[in-house]
């Protein structure tokens, strides 16, 4: 029942990013770009499975991870899509994080009465909700920020450009289109 002073909460504009066996719903602001299939650099064979490594999104060095991996474990599913998402943790040197998707992210509405599903959440997932009757994940963000960091594959001190054998790779423009 809405109170009469109590003014209505505007609808908040969200995405739903399709992962193999689960749905995240993110606000819309903390999604940078998305972006087609880019060169990978490898993480290294000591790298943890969810680290697939890192790409070259706007001259910067971006890591890229696997959500399912981390938050699941097991091996990540087949890189189909990307989405630079900005980071939230506030860690110097990790302004960005990239995460594989399986398809294209919908944009959706959240109203506050946003109702929590009661399935049970996996590491790296802060609650289950049902959107329009689909089950959605919101992730910790942060957490995965720290994950990434407290594996020393990430430093705060990471360098901005790929190293000088990989400036060859093919560059995508600013702002380029994505084929749906």
């Amino acid at each position: 029942m809405s109170r009469p002073d109590v003014p209505a909460q505007p609808a908040l504009n969200a995405l739903l990013l399709p992962l193999l066996g689960r749905t995240l719903l993110l606000p819309s602001v903390a999604l940078a770009e998305l972006v087609n299939l880019l060169p990978v650099e490898p993480g290294g064979a000591a790298a943890p499975a969810w680290y697939l490594g890192a790409v070259r999104w706007r001259e910067r060095r971006v890591p890229l991870l696997s959500f399912e991996a981390a938050a699941m474990g097991g091996a990540p599913p087949a890189l189909r899509r990307i989405a630079v998402l900005h980071a939230l943790g506030g860690h110097g040197g990790l302004d960005f994080l990239a995460l594989a998707l399986q398809g294209l992210p919908r944009p959706c509405k959240v109203e506050s009465d946003l109702a929590a599903s009661g399935e049970a959440c996996a590491a790296l997932e802060l609650e289950a909700v049902t959107l329009a009757g689909e089950s959605a994940r919101i992730p910790d963000l942060p957490a995965l920020e720290r994950l990434l960091l407290d594996t020393g594959l990430w430093t705060e001190a990471a360098p901005l450009a790929f190293p000088a054998d990989q400036q060859s790779l093919p560059r995508r423009g600013v702002g380029q289109a994505v084929d749906c």
